[in-house]
């Protein structure tokens, strides 16, 4: 890794390959529809002075009990993560974020300790680069009948962590709360805290869970044939679109408290998830819990009425490139996981548009089968109209793989080395929004080379097609030309196949070979190639010096018409060097002799 590159730094997982980068704001035309001025918009414009939130919508000074005796809870953000649900007698809920979210290394300290994160919670200690962890609401589930307290999430790790370790979450800081060591299928105690941070000594840790301390769960007791009443509660969204300047009602659903909020969420048409505004394209926000987007809601029940607000923010769409560099189908039919977080924190969080998924979240997880793609959307600043996203990929070393991200100069760049976590990449992406990377897996994919010979100045002779072979080296159709070129001619990593070592097929027939390259025809008179040290100090014999082994656009037929044309907008691979022709040597010998008794006489020959 090119040292001069280590500035540009976003540590992550080691077990995960990470790019940051910063985009430039500029319009996508036709990456969506303009939302259309239908009766239903004109009317929410018509209107929007009247539709500022209820009053029974706005923060009360105190809660009053309703008519089960119990106090309805806030509805709740992500800040203080309270799951005050299990109030409701009637039913025993688990009130978990919404979906598993897997994580990756934020930070690497100078004392050797790194971070793993999801979610709500973060792990900090020595030995867990390689560890991944993810959030299970099924684990949570189950461990429901067996731990009395209200669980407030469950965790599984790749593998076993022992060792003193930090767990902090962003759980409410006046809360009591207990881990449990789920790992052997039964939870086992480990030790209660309070507020949002918890330090100790765990051996062979692989699963666990973190409740309540407080919060005792009250079995429902239904008799047979009785159904409990619930009481009404409803959820009501709140949109301000680009251009408007306050947040108008576009829906109001009518439920009950211990519904699951997800059912009432509005749906594309009444909450686009991108648009268009003035030529520029748009991404919605997150959903939140009041009306400054200080609040992400967690979206799991309703506890009481409840409103959710969202906006819209300039956003740029990004393609994400997957490559696969090998011969070997299991590699090119196998689906690579990214995550993808932004983190410009203009509280849109980011949105993949990969057939399964297009809402917004604060780090997406998908997946890319074989040479596939997908798009996603990031918010800009509002005040430097750029955007600051990190991509990560699951690491495959350990199945034979090595990893290369493009780097900001479209340079591939090695991102794994013995485990150790290199440098992600910082920087704009000018016209060309891709990300690309590549996993490479041996056997590697032979690339064709185009070989010249340069003779005088940008005069050249074809001399035949090469082939380079190594991690880097991938279909050109699919990777853009570097800028500046990588010389593939000093990477250690990658073979090339001269062309006398493969049979050549010249687009003109009349071309012969010596030694396996093109006899060339220069200054009326033929030239062989000098492949032994005895004909290159003979007269009619050239030489070779390679200089470059790069991927380039379009080839020319050369001054010998070896290849056929290949247009400008194809790219391809070059072998280039310097030709030099062996001159002819003419020695003069002269004989001088001297006459008896006369002066000395030269004699030329």
């Amino acid at each position: 890794m090119n040292a001069s590159r280590r500035g540009f730094m976003s540590f992550a997982l080691a077990s995960v390959l990470s790019l940051s980068c910063i985009l430039p704001a500029y319009a996508e035309e036709n990456a969506v529809q303009n939302y259309p001025d239908s009766d239903k918009t004109q009317q929410m414009t018509e209107t929007a002075d009247q539709s500022s939130p209820p009053e029974d919508m706005q923060p009360k000074a105190e809660e009053k009990e309703d008519d089960t005796g119990n106090t309805p809870a806030d509805s709740g953000g992500q800040e203080d993560f309270e799951f005050a649900g299990g109030n409701d007698s009637s039913q025993t809920e688990i009130l978990m974020p919404e979906g598993n979210v897997s994580a990756r290394n934020d930070s690497l300290d100078t004392d050797g300790e790194s971070s793993i994160q999801t979610g709500a919670l973060t792990i900090t200690g020595s030995g867990i680069r390689n560890v991944s962890i993810k959030e299970n609401q099924n684990l949570a589930r189950q461990m429901d009948d067996k731990i009395d307290q209200e669980i407030t999430g469950a965790w599984e790790l790749s593998q076993p962590i022992s060792g003193s370790y930090t767990f902090t979450t962003v759980f409410d800081q006046d809360g009591d709360y207990t881990l449990y060591d789920v790992s052997q299928g039964s939870p086992k105690e480990l030790k209660s805290f309070s507020g949002n941070k918890l330090s100790l000594d765990v051996l062979d840790l692989s699963a666990f869970v973190i409740a309540r301390t407080e919060v005792r769960k009250e079995k429902a007791v239904v008799e047979e044939n009785e159904i409990q009443p619930r009481a009404p509660a409803t959820a009501t969204y709140y949109l301000k679109r680009p251009g408007e300047t306050s947040f108008a009602q576009i829906k109001q659903v009518n439920s009950t408290i211990g519904s699951q909020v997800a059912d009432t969420l509005p749906d594309d048409t009444e909450a686009p998830q991108t648009l268009t505004y003035n030529n520029q394209l748009y991404m919605r926000t997150l959903w939140y819990d009041d009306a400054n987007l200080s609040r992400v809601s967690i979206f799991d029940i309703l506890h009481s009425n409840a409103g959710y607000y969202a906006t819209y923010v300039p956003a740029v769409q990004m393609t994400l490139q997957n490559l696969v560099n090998s011969t070997d189908s299991g590699a090119l039919s196998k689906s690579y996981t990214y995550s993808i977080a932004e983190t410009t924190n203009t509280k849109a969080g980011v949105i993949v548009d990969d057939g399964v998924q297009k809402y917004p979240q604060l780090t997406a997880t998908t997946n890319i089968t074989g040479n596939g793609q997908v798009s996603f959307y990031v918010p800009l600043n509002d005040s430097t109209a750029t955007s600051s996203v990190e991509v990560s990929v699951a690491d495959y070393s350990g199945s034979g793989f090595k990893q290369y991200v493009r780097n900001r100069n479209k340079r591939l760049e090695e991102q794994l080395s013995s485990g150790a976590l290199e440098p992600g990449i910082s920087g704009g992406w000018i016209g060309d929004n891709r990300l690309i990377f590549v996993n490479s897996h041996e056997p590697y994919v032979p690339q064709n080379a185009y070989t010249y010979g340069e003779y005088t100045s940008s005069k050249y002779f074809g001399l035949g097609m090469a082939k380079l072979v190594g991690p880097e080296v991938i279909d050109g159709a699919l990777l853009s030309v570097p800028s500046p070129q990588l010389n593939y001619l000093n990477q250690p990593d990658v073979t090339i196949e001269y062309p006398d070592t493969i049979q050549q097929t010249p687009a003109t027939s009349s071309i012969q070979f010596y030694a396996g390259y093109p006899i060339l025809n220069y200054q009326n008179r033929e030239w062989k190639y000098a492949s032994t040290p005895e004909e290159q100090r003979m007269n009619g014999y050239y030489q070779l010096n390679w200089t470059q082994a790069v991927l380039s656009t379009g080839a020319n037929a050369g001054d010998n018409r070896f290849f056929k044309v290949v247009g400008v907008g194809t790219r391809c691979y070059h072998l280039d060097g310097e030709i030099t022709f062996n001159p002819d040597r003419n020695i003069d010998i002269v004989f001088k002799v001297k006459e008896p008794g006369g002066a000395v006489t030269n004699y030329p020959i």
